[in-house]
Order: structure tokens, then sequence, then C-alpha cells
């Protein structure tokens, strides 16, 4: 009696199929993630293009009523925009004119004002002897400035203008006092006051 022996390496195959297996499993797999995804990309395709088609149609939809509006209408519309158009340009024009009249006057009322105090503080020069705001007004013993005299007189309003026409605030005079000096000693609050004003606004200079 003959015993047949197979020396085939069954494990091997089975290795093999199992491998061959997975790999189509795999394949499958991934074929199925692809056509998911084909699937969704083709449903926001279609919104998209729906969405167009919407917008299209609105779009037609306004343009067709804007057609049907009548000629009269058209005409009316493009009268009362030119009216307020026209509107808008006479408000502006009014506004431009009111500036320029509000600047016209405030320039009279500062040359009105310039002019008066020319005047005042020349009289006030002429009446005391100075020659000029900063021009000494001297003696054998002693030299003394127009702005010195308004502040002996408690005269504030006449410092303010000399101040403004350029007399010197810290010229002292023969004594070696200075205007504030003589104004401190005279108890003249008010040119004090006015003093101060001129050296923080820096009014006073030399002329």
């Amino acid at each position: 009696m003959v015993l047949l022996t197979c020396a085939c390496p069954t494990n091997d195959v089975s290795r093999s199929m199992e491998v061959d297996i997975e790999a189509e499993a795999e394949m499958i797999l991934k074929a199925e993630q692809e056509l998911v995804e084909l699937r969704w990309s083709l449903q926001r395709a279609r919104s998209e293009a729906e969405q167009q088609v919407d917008d299209l149609m609105k779009e037609v939809k306004t343009n067709q009523e804007a057609l049907a509006k009548t000629e009269p209408e058209l005409a009316k519309e493009i009268k009362e925009t030119a009216e307020k158009i026209k509107e808008v340009k006479a408000e502006k024009a009014a506004e431009e004119a009111a500036a320029k009249e509000h600047e016209a006057a405030v320039a009279a009322g500062r040359a009105k004002e310039e002019e008066e105090r020319q005047v005042a503080v020349a009289d006030f020069l002429k009446k005391y002897g100075f020659k000029s705001v900063n021009s000494p007004k001297r003696s054998l013993l002693w030299s003394s400035y127009a702005l010195h005299k308004a502040a002996k007189q408690g005269d504030a309003r006449m410092v303010e203008f000399l101040l403004l026409e350029g007399a010197v605030k810290d010229q002292k005079d023969s004594s070696g006092k200075t205007p504030a000096q003589i104004a401190k000693a005279g108890k003249h609050t008010a040119v004090l006051r006015v003093l101060d004003d001129g050296s923080r606004s820096g009014a006073h200079g030399g002329a």
C-alpha cells in the first residue's frame, strides 16, 4: 500500500489570500469614501448653482420692475432729484456766504479795535511826553517809561494797550523798578493781572 503525501505550503497560501482580501477591502472602503465626498461636492455645487439662479432671477425681476415704470414717472423722479441737488447747493452757498460775512465782521471789529487802541496809545504818549511805547522820558535825575506811568496810575486798560503795541513788560526805570513792582506798590491788582496775562501770552516785546 502506497501513502501519498502533499508537500504544498498551505500556510503560505492562506496568508497570501488573507492579504489579498484585506487589500481589496481597503480599496473598496477608499472607493466608498471617495464616492461620499463626490456626492457632497455635487450637493454643494447644486446648492451654489441654485443660489446663483435665485440671485439672477431677483436681478431680472428688479430690472423688469424698473423697465415697467412709465416715462412720466421717470421724468418726475429726475425732476425731484434735480430739485434736491439745487436745494443742497443753495444751502451750501448760503452757509458759505454767512461764514464769509461773519469773518468780514470779525475782521472789521478787530481793525476798529486796533485803530481805537492805537489812537488811545498815541494820545497817552503825547499827553505824558513819551516818543514811543519803549522810549524813556528823561530828566536830570530819573527816567521812566509809558508802561511804568500807566501802571502807577492803575490804568489797566492802557497797560494792556501798551503791551499789545509792543511795550517791554520787564523794562526797569531809573530806580530799577519794573511796571509790576510799581503796580504792586500802588496795590493796583487789575494792572498786575494784565501784566501777568501779558507775560503768559507773550504780548510784551520790543518796538
